[in-house]
């Protein structure tokens, strides 16, 4: 799970970048905590599957948000040469602060997998997070603001 919160960095079409990533990381965190709530209150397959569900959403939107905005983030980056972005740079270190919390839920997760993991709907879920795949490579070349390496390779590989 740490791998993709790692490596993050997404930006917008609007005019601040920096400010929908901002956005997206609040809004990430908020979905994992949400999905962590629910895996707390599973009694039953469906319900940890359903939490399992959550947690995916949430990755997905957000690689996907990368995907579409990386580029322009690494663009802002450099057209600001040197200078901080404190908008971008507080998201960024929340996100890695949020790291802990992200490798605790994994863990808890995977913890109550073995109660559940034999049933069809719970095999889905996880199959469906399995598919997600995050090149954080890629973004270091992002956040180390080289452009021409960066643009359309932010992306999840799935499948």
């Amino acid at each position: 799970m740490l791998f993709i919160a790692c490596g993050l960095m997404g930006g917008s079409v609007v005019a601040d970048p920096c400010d929908d990533y901002a956005r997206a990381v609040d809004k990430y965190i908020e979905a994992i905590r949400q999905a962590s709530q629910k895996l707390d209150q599973a009694a039953d397959a469906h319900q940890f599957a359903d939490a399992v569900t959550v947690f995916t959403s949430a990755t997905e939107e957000l690689t996907a948000t990368l995907r579409d905005l990386g580029p322009q983030v690494t663009t802002f980056y450099q057209s600001h040469g040197t200078a901080s972005l404190p908008t971008c740079d507080r998201a960024q270190e929340k996100l890695v602060a949020f790291a802990p919390e992200l490798n605790a839920i994994g863990t808890k997760f995977a913890e109550q997998a073995k109660k559940y993991i034999s049933d069809p709907e719970v095999q889905q879920a996880f199959d469906r997070l399995r598919k997600l795949r995050f090149n954080g490579s890629d973004l270091r070349k992002c956040k180390n603001r080289d452009a021409s390496r960066c643009a359309g390779r932010s992306s999840p590989r799935m499948g």
